[in-house]
């Protein structure tokens, strides 16, 4: 029970900005640390996610734009990727397209 109340006083006080800032720094330097691992692992899974929506975007004959959405934040996120970018440009371009991939997922497959 004191994990819980520690966590509704930090929200309290304020701190929850300050623990999500941490975090994501922690995240950032750990991706840092292992930055080639990372590097592979966001080419491999910006394709495959952009491969598997592009798949529910033809199966759906959905329009030509939301094909063309996901072909930009993938090949976005695998170019930053080769060209080397910053873990943390990485990392942000890897997390705008795994939200735009997964929303163009889940709207073709609702639709379907």
């Amino acid at each position: 029970m004191t994990a819980i109340s520690k966590t509704f006083e930090s929200r309290s006080e304020g701190k929850v900005l300050t623990n999500w800032k941490a975090r994501y720094n922690e995240i950032v330097k750990g991706l840092e640390e292992s930055y080639f691992g990372f590097l592979a692992v966001s080419i491999t899974i910006t394709s495959m996610m952009g491969g598997i929506a592009a798949m529910y975007v033809f199966a759906n004959h959905a329009p030509l734009w939301e094909f063309i959405i996901c072909v930009i934040f993938s090949m976005g996120t695998n170019v930053a990727a080769i060209a080397q970018a910053t873990a943390r440009q990485l990392f942000h371009c890897f997390v705008v397209t795994a939200v735009v991939n997964f929303s163009l997922i889940i709207t073709n497959l609702v639709v379907l």
